[in-house]
């Protein structure tokens, strides 16, 4: 896909809201396409509750809807990030690796036993 023109699809929202929601589909589908199988299933299905509750709504409803969505997968993000290490900043994180070599030996020695 080209660089995101903001201008562009405001124009198409404007001009012909069909052509915008088809394009908008599109991109998606493409995008969704693009990615690992594990990814995209849990992305569509989310995608497809969103759209759900979008449905019928005013524009002002929808992009309300669309924030609360948008906040609780930031939230998740950040407690997933807190998971994985520690906040030492404001923009900064520690992030703990454990990589251990030699844990391979203790299942070949399981295996020996067995």
């Amino acid at each position: 896909m080209k660089k995101f023109d903001f201008d562009d699809w405001a124009q198409l929202y404007a001009s012909d809201p069909d052509a915008f929601e088809a394009r908008r589909r599109a991109v998606l589908a493409v995008e969704l396409a693009r990615v690992d199988p594990r990814v995209a299933g849990p992305a569509r299905a989310a995608l497809q509750r969103l759209e759900a509750q979008l449905e019928g709504k005013s524009d002002a409803e929808r992009i309300r809807t669309s924030m609360i969505w948008m906040v609780a997968s930031m939230r998740l993000l950040s407690a997933r990030m807190h998971d994985l290490g520690d906040q030492i900043g404001t923009d900064t994180w520690s992030v703990r690796v454990q990589y251990k070599p030699m844990i391979r030996f203790i299942w070949l020695g399981c295996l020996v036993m067995a």
